[in-house]
This record gives C-alpha cells, sequence and structure tokens, in this order.
C-alpha cells in the first residue's frame, strides 16, 4: 500500500492536460477552455500560472477537467483497494467530499 500514497498531484496533471490544450489551440484560451469544458473567465481564474508555461507538451489527448478529476479519483480508489477515506487523503480532500464528487465511482467495476 506503499504506493499507494505516490500519486502525483492532481493540480499538477490538470496543469499539464490545461497546457497541451494550450499548445494544441494556438495559444488561444477561448478554444482551450472550450476543449476543457470549462468557461473562459474560469480558464482564467484557476489557471492563469498555465498561461505561458516554459515547456509545453502538445502530445496529450484533450479531454475535460472533469475527466481528468474522475479518473484521478478511480485511480486513487484502485490504488487505496477501494478504501475511500485512504483514497479522499490521497487526494488532499476530506472522505465526505470524497463521497459527494465520486459517488458513481465507489463500488464500480473497473
Amino acid at each position: 500500500m506503499n504506493a499507494a500514497r505516490h500519486l502525483r498531484p492532481l493540480d499538477e496533471i490538470k496543469a499539464e492536460y490545461v497546457a497541451s490544450a494550450l499548445a494544441k489551440n494556438g495559444g488561444n484560451v477561448s478554444l482551450a477552455a472550450k476543449a476543457l469544458g470549462i468557461g473562459r473567465s474560469t480558464f482564467y481564474r484557476r489557471f492563469a500560472d498555465v498561461a505561458s508555461p516554459p515547456t509545453i507538451d502538445a502530445k496529450l489527448p484533450v479531454r475535460t477537467l472533469d475527466e481528468i478529476d474522475a479518473e484521478y479519483a478511480a485511480l486513487a480508489l484502485e490504488q487505496s483497494n477501494e478504501n475511500v477515506s485512504l483514497a479522499a487523503r490521497m487526494m488532499g480532500i476530506g472522505r465526505t467530499t470524497f463521497y459527494r464528487r465520486y459517488k458513481h465511482l465507489i463500488g464500480r467495476e473497473r
């Protein structure tokens, strides 16, 4: 179970996808935000520091932030052997928040 504690931070993963969406859309924030499933204002508010990263990997597939978030939660559940409290701790959120956001993943066959 030691490996379960070594998930990369979700913010770091999201930042990579945001940077990739920007690169694929030629730096156009409106198009990148649309590809990520969020509004332009939300993009600026949440990812202002990613708007001009030093290196951008345009090879990542463009996925919505909700998809990335759910995949990360599923990985945390898998690595914690379906222990919701541990999965929540690994993600840096509370157990109640995990249940509220990811109840559709709990007990599901992967």
